[in-house]
């Protein structure tokens, strides 16, 4: 995560946290998923990590199958062996429909992030990032726009 400021972005502070639920986040940088997951825990989330799109899939369907979900699926898009976030969302849009889908990436473009939205994802969150991105992100994804179904995204 980057230790520098983002002049356009709210104090932490001033961020309404809505924190009092579960997120899955897959990334496979280990750093990356200890300094998240720092931060979510110190928001007050509950963070399970897993480091590849398999791994998040299966952490889901093992959740699902034992009636608990997760709240939002915080999901790195270029993950280097297997199946990549953009090839998770479609599975993970299968198990829980109505679970919130944060993008993460270091390659947003103007393009790719509508590409996204367009995907089904709730919101996006550019690498590096600090603490305040972080906690915008979530705020965003959590008060976005309901999402649409798969059924919906396979056809568009």
């Amino acid at each position: 995560m980057s230790i520098w400021k983002n002049p356009t972005s709210k104090s932490y502070n001033e961020i309404p946290q809505s924190s009092n639920g579960t997120i899955l986040l897959v990334d496979d940088e280990p750093l990356v998923r200890v300094m998240t997951g720092a931060v979510l825990t110190a928001m007050g989330w509950s963070v399970i990590n897993v480091s590849s799109g398999e791994d998040a899939v299966q952490m889901l369907q093992h959740m699902r199958e034992r009636d608990t979900e997760v709240d939002m699926v915080i999901l790195d898009l270029i993950l280097p062996c297997g199946m990549s976030g953009l090839d998770a969302v479609f599975h993970l849009r299968e198990i829980q429909p109505g679970v919130r889908l944060l993008a993460c990436s270091g390659f947003f473009g103007d393009e790719i992030g509508t590409s996204c939205l367009k995907m089904g994802f709730n919101a996006m969150l550019a690498k590096p990032f600090t603490a305040e991105d972080l906690a915008q992100a979530v705020y965003q994804c959590v008060h976005s726009a309901e999402t649409p179904a798969v059924r919906d995204l396979v056809s568009a």
